[in-house]
């Protein structure tokens, strides 16, 4: 056995032995390649191809295919991860990966971001504070915040009726007017009514110690064609030093504070009212006709101090200004060159009174070239201008509320950076007692022109101001450098910025003198009341965070409106129907309502038809008027002709008058310049305002026969005091037969006014059940009929036959669909049924008030059917009496109404 393996082993020796004999010792490479070459490529080719269009992480057992290999080479096996490499490098489809946030919110990347963005709506200097806690919205032209995400509306009235809220209203356009007074006021007196209350000519607001609010129409069209309200505030004139320039002491500035839904308009009007025949675009810096603030800043550029913006090309307003003039007058828009804030509640005064310290305005000797403040109040007039805003404010600091101090007055001051006096962590401030006096009167009388100065007014000045500012990183920086954390900053800061504010008083809520019943209002007297600061522009986010960290509430535009419900005062511009602006702003409520209304299903949505609602989108205001004076035309025929032509051929003041009148209001402008039509227009002559509000009144002279003779003239009886009444009522009617009231509504019992709520004359049953039962809720609407609804009930069925069966639907079907659409949405086809009781107004906006613990509405009534009521149908032991029903309930309920004059 041992012998044959070994034979065995011997033979396959000798095999191995022979083949290697045959090969070579050794091989040329490159010889053997060259005849080989074939072999080889097809061994690559074979080795490359995928087959089946199979990628290389496809090729991979089953057990080591991963998900993750078709996105990360690493995870595939070394060996083939240079081919997936080259495979992922040539495909053509390749899917970028996305940057991380990280990489995409970089300064730089983020700045150009935010600049493309700004190019649809203009930014707010507080939009991204404001974009982190706030709904935003796209509203006239710019981003402005709704209401904060936090949903806290009993919060918001709670802190402006016990503590402070803050708004930020930069939105607001100003424009500023130079010249003489006499031309400026000239030509504004084309633009305003001297019925209406305060004119840009007013003596309390002529010498710039007060704001002033006032309406503003087109060219000698008052009182038709609203544009809307505006506020003003004058620059005071001061004496000059320099008796050369007491020549100049006749040039006054003017700024006019208008919403931007209206800003084109009343710049149009301005420069028709000024006789200014083509605006300038932009200034010319260089040439002589440059405005002097155009001037000072060619100066700012030429010493070295280029603005930022106008480094980055940003900005070229900063360069070129809105500008119009006709030689004497100059008008300016500053849009881009103020912020404005307002502050509402009773602590908005102890918060501004710790944010804002006074400034010193004496500088340094070893300060490298003079600062603004120290060339400004060089001269001695400024200086007493300072010194007398210093102590005024001091004596303002007692103060409890803001509702003390004088109404509308303007305070001028100089305060320091309020990053500097920061405090650390957000904290609400609380009234010193200690402090606090009784008698602030004083505050009053201190009110001079001196106080209301301010170097805000000059443009060179708000450049310096707004390009010499301490970057945040400076100013961090010396915070760090604190020995002891959180302490003011005292050193380091000396020569830093001075800051020229302005300040402005809010009254808020002021009863009338003669109020139609005084307890329907359960409001205190100054609800409402604050500050509004006006600061340069760049300084918005360090006065509002200082604002923000004492205590203030932010809120938005919609917490806004629903304050000024709680004050019982008129919001602009959704409460000002006869405007363009206020019509634009109802139609896209109605357009809001209506689309809401319609993607609801028919089962869940009211039946409109069957409620008696022929608008329940919008309030025909149109349509109320026309309806009214029909009635009065009506009634007029029935009397004697007669007594109408001895009405109408009297020879009195009076009669001459009202022809007069008559001309203005029903035969006079009735037309916008765009050519729309104006079919009514809203009452806001004071005196006859309160003329009518005192009317409301004489049905209750069995209990104040004293006060109401007071109050009529002192008639000696009763008789005589209806007699006056019923022959003012009789002039109203015919003078101004078009005009809508301004009412407030105030339930006396349950319910709540909405939205389009109809304002109702109560039937002579409905005031007699409530005379017997006090506690009677009010009468129903009965049910009207839909004479369509058995048309729509068949196209319903039709259309759910046709989608159960998964029938193709016919374009004859479709024709109905589209038929059925039309009579259910249309206004058109809603049929004219009257309802049980007559319509004399609408209520606008309404809800439950928190402050009155009732349901209130703000609206308007037709003056004619308020007359009617007044004459037929009003309760002799109280107040205006009427039916609110809203456009979703058959429910009448029983309200007060009163005059908002």
């Amino acid at each position: 056995m041992m012998e044959s393996r070994g034979e065995k082993r011997k033979l396959e020796d000798d095999d191995h032995d022979g083949v290697l004999s045959e090969a070579p010792r050794d091989i040329l490479v490159l010889r053997y390649a060259e005849s080989h070459a074939a072999e080889i490529d097809a061994l690559l080719r074979d080795l490359q191809q995928t087959g089946g269009g199979k990628k290389v992480s496809q090729k991979l057992p089953r057990h080591m295919r991963r998900r993750a290999t078709s996105h990360n080479i690493k995870r595939l096996p070394r060996k083939i991860r240079n081919m997936a490499a080259t495979e992922y490098e040539n495909q053509e489809d390749k899917v970028r990966k996305r940057p991380s946030r990280k990489y995409r919110r970089r300064p730089r990347n983020l700045l150009e971001e935010y600049n493309r963005r700004q190019k649809k709506s203009i930014w707010l200097e507080t939009h991204i504070w404001h974009a982190k806690r706030f709904h935003m919205g796209d509203k006239y032209g710019f981003k402005i915040p709704l209401q904060p995400t936090s949903k806290g509306l009993r919060a918001t009235y709670r802190a402006a009726s016990h503590h402070c809220v803050l708004q930020d209203i930069s939105y607001l356009c100003c424009i500023e007017v130079q010249g003489p007074q006499q031309s400026i006021l000239a030509g504004l007196s084309h633009l305003t009514g001297p019925d209406t209350g305060l004119t840009f000519a007013s003596k309390s607001c002529l010498n710039g110690t007060r704001e002033g609010n006032t309406f503003v129409h087109e060219y000698d069209r008052f009182p038709w064609n609203l544009i809307g309200q505006v506020s003003f505030l004058w620059n005071t004139n001061l004496p000059c030093d320099d008796i050369g320039k007491n020549e100049l002491t006749n040039q006054r500035q003017l700024w006019i504070w208008s919403h931007p839904s209206i800003y084109d308009q009343i710049w149009t009007e301005l420069l028709k009212g000024f006789e200014i025949k083509q605006e300038t675009s932009g200034v010319d810096l260089k040439s002589d006709n440059a405005s002097g603030h155009s001037k000072n800043m060619l100066e700012l550029i030429k010493i070295g101090e280029e603005p930022k913006a106008v480094k980055d090309g940003k900005k070229n307003s900063v360069l070129k200004n809105r500008t119009a003039s006709n030689g004497t007058i100059l008008v300016v828009s500053l849009r881009d060159c103020l912020n404005r804030f307002r502050l509402t509640g009773p602590l908005s005064h102890s918060v501004i009174v710790d944010c804002l310290q006074d400034a010193f305005i004496v500088g340094n000797d070893d300060s490298k070239g003079l600062h603004w403040w120290q060339t400004f109040y060089a001269s001695v007039a400024n200086s007493f201008s300072h010194s007398q805003q210093r102590e005024f404010w001091d004596s303002l600091k007692s103060s409890q509320s803001p509702a003390e101090c004088a109404p509308h007055c303007i305070l001028g001051l100089t305060v320091r950076d309020p990053r500097i006096c920061r405090p650390v962590k957000r904290t609400k401030l609380k009234l010193d007692p200690q402090g606090v006096q009784s008698d602030t009167s004083a505050c009053c009388e201190k009110l001079s022109p001196h106080v209301s100065a301010s170097p805000i007014w000059s443009q060179e000045i708000r450049q310096k101001v707004k390009y010499s500012k301490m970057s945040d990183h400076d100013i961090n920086t010396l915070k760090s450098e604190q020995m002891v954390p959180g302490f003011p900053l005292d050193h380091g800061v000396e020569e830093s910025s001075r800051i020229p504010i302005l300040l402005l008083q809010q009254p808020g809520y002021q009863p009338a003198e003669k109020m139609s019943n005084p307890r329907c209002s359960r409001r205190s007297t100054g609800f409402g009341s604050g500050w509004d600061i006006i600061t340069p522009s760049g300084w918005a986010m360090s006065f509002w965070i200082s604002l923000v960290f004492r205590g203030a509430r932010a809120i938005g535009i919609l917490d806004s409106e629903r304050l000024a419900q709680e004050q019982g005062m008129l919001h602009f511009p959704m409460d000002f129907p006869d405007c363009h602006a206020g019509l634009v702003e109802q139609k896209m409520r109605g357009e809001t309502l209506e689309g809401k209304y319609k993607r609801m299903p028919p089962a869940k949505r009211p039946n409109y038809i069957k409620l008696g609602v022929t608008s329940p989108f919008s309030c025909p205001w149109s349509t109320l008027v026309q309806d009214w004076m029909r009635v009065l035309s009506l009634s007029k025929k029935s009397q004697n002709v007669d007594d109408i032509k001895l009405a109408g051929d009297g020879d009195s003041a009076k009669t001459d008058d009202m022809r007069t009148n008559s001309q203005i209001y029903a035969d006079g402008e009735k037309y916008y310049a765009d050519g729309r039509e104006s079919t009514f227009f809203v009452l806001r002559n004071k005196k006859y305002l309160k003329q009518l509000n005192t009317v409301f009144q004489k049905k209750s002279l069995t209990k104040e026969s004293n006060k109401t003779q007071d109050r009529l003239n002192n008639h000696s009886s009763e008789n005589s005091l209806l007699n006056e009444a019923d022959e003012f009522l009789n002039i109203l009617e015919k003078e101004q037969p078009q005009a809508l009231v301004p009412v407030e509504v105030r339930m006396l019992h349950k319910g709540c006014p909405t939205q389009m709520s109809m304002i109702c004359i109560p039937a002579r049953s409905d005031i007699e059940e409530l005379q017997r039962n006090k506690s009677f809720a009010g009468p129903f609407e009965p049910q009207h009929k839909d004479s369509a609804e058995i048309k729509k009930r068949k196209i319903r069925k039709i259309i759910k036959e046709y989608e159960t069966n998964k029938v193709v639907i016919t374009q004859k079907l479709k024709s109905e669909i589209k038929e059925k659409v039309e009579m259910e949405f249309s206004d058109k086809n809603v049929e004219n049924d009257p309802i049980s009781r007559d319509i004399i107004g609408y209520v606008n906006n309404g809800g439950f008030s928190l402050a009155q613990g009732s349901g209130i509405g703000k609206g308007y009534c037709s003056l004619i059917g308020v007359v009617h009521n007044l004459r037929h149908c009003s309760i002799p032991s109280q107040n205006m009496t009427v039916l609110v029903r809203n456009p979703t309930s058959y429910q009448y309920r029983f309200a007060v109404i009163s005059i908002m004059c």
